[in-house]
């Protein structure tokens, strides 16, 4: 974690406003996944691959259905 988290917080936050308040680009999936990695790149830490956190959340919510509808 970065000693000034309130820094990582604008880091996070400033872009996303930026293209609200000026419309200077789209708020889309492209947008969100070249900003987090860039945010990850500056931390030093692995990007993770989003593809496959969605198809583990997916097959961990099927299962967990899959249980709650045999009972």
């Amino acid at each position: 974690m970065p000693p000034n988290i309130e820094t990582l917080g604008e880091l996070l936050y400033a872009p996303v406003y930026m293209r609200l308040l000026l419309g200077n680009g789209p708020l889309d999936d492209h947008f969100a996944h070249e900003h987090i990695s860039y945010v990850y790149t500056l931390l030093g830490v692995a990007v993770p691959d989003v593809a496959k956190l969605r198809e583990k959340m997916k097959s961990k919510r099927s299962a967990r259905n899959t249980a709650a509808s045999s009972r």
